[in-house]
């Protein structure tokens, strides 16, 4: 048999407690169950508890909002995945009508050799029974071996200077 998917793509659909609307980037949901149906239906994560928010600054202000979920501990969310992680975005793409410009630019840096490029594919959201649109699922950029892989440095490391200011900078500009 196989569960029920809105189109060929994975489908992540996850429900809030109470069925409540996330509101905004702070608006944190615990206890929302998430569903992900994969491998063209074969495949369901099912059952399992995270916690949902809103995410994104300018992306946050489009009607189609992005949204992040975090797990109580790790999960490879889909199983071509390359890792497994607690948190995961879902990019709503809403200013890029082709759905795809995010997509080819890590393609093509994944081509050239650059050591991170986050791990993406597109997926179908439902949220609390309601079919959101076509999202794009993400790793989320974080210092870790198998995300931005960056020794990363202690207060103590900062206040000696010198020697000890070496390792990598993970930089964000919003």
């Amino acid at each position: 048999s196989h569960f029920f998917q809105v189109t060929h793509l994975p489908t992540i659909a996850f429900n809030t407690p109470g069925m409540e609307e996330i509101k905004s980037k702070d608006d944190k949901h615990p206890g929302s169950t998430i569903y992900v149906i994969s491998d063209n239906g074969t495949t369901l994560l099912t059952d399992t508890k995270c916690q949902m928010k809103g995410r994104g600054n300018g992306s946050w202000q489009m009607d189609k909002k992005p949204f992040q979920i975090k797990f109580d501990k790790k999960q490879q969310i889909l199983s071509d995945a390359p890792s497994k992680a607690k948190k995961w975005t879902l990019i709503n793409n809403h200013g890029d009508k082709t759905l795809m410009r995010n997509l080819v630019a890590f393609d093509i840096a994944r081509m050239m050799g650059m050591e991170y490029v986050p791990f993406c594919t597109p997926v179908d959201v439902v949220l609390n029974g309601e079919y959101r649109g076509c999202y794009q699922l993400a790793d989320s950029k974080e210092v870790d071996e198998n995300r931005v892989n960056i020794h990363e440095m202690t207060l103590e490391d900062a206040l000696a200077g010198g020697e000890s200011l070496t390792g990598g900078y993970l930089l964000e500009v919003d």
